[in-house]
């Protein structure tokens, strides 16, 4: 059973998100969008983004690979930087399960090219941050 919870808007979660310069994506003006979000309303916008994101996981998460890795119960928060350019960068993880990280940022940085996020005019980096909860079925 796999459990995505709501994104959390914290930036700092356990230490995990270290940016200098991405806005939170809780804060930002304009978040940024995948291909089937538009911008023109920022809190539609943002229920969009963050539905896609979670969407996104809950898709990609194999539960045999958690299986075949004798992966039973986890929770691990994940944070990433959507660039200027849209693309995403600067994953990291609050875990200590080497073959779990790798999985996930490989999972991570595979999420399709964003349009990039503003902040007023400007384009920005953007801070992003989902928690994920895995219970093996028994």
């Amino acid at each position: 059973m796999l459990f995505l919870t709501n994104t959390v808007f914290s930036q700092n979660v356990h230490g995990a998100f270290n940016s200098n310069n991405a806005i939170p994506y809780a804060i930002v003006e304009i978040p940024p969008a995948p291909p089937n979000c538009n911008q023109n309303s920022g809190t539609h916008h943002k229920i969009c983004t963050s539905k896609f994101i979670q969407e996104y996981f809950e898709i990609k998460l194999d539960r045999q690979v958690f299986r075949d890795a004798d992966v039973t119960d986890f929770d691990i928060t994940i944070a990433f930087v959507i660039n200027q350019e849209g693309n995403v960068e600067n994953v990291q993880m609050n875990h200590e399960n080497e073959f779990l990280k790798k999985y996930l940022n490989d999972i991570t940085k595979a999420l399709p090219q964003f349009t990039p996020g503003k902040q007023g005019d400007t384009i920005v980096d953007v801070g992003y941050v989902i928690p994920i909860s895995y219970k093996a079925s028994k």
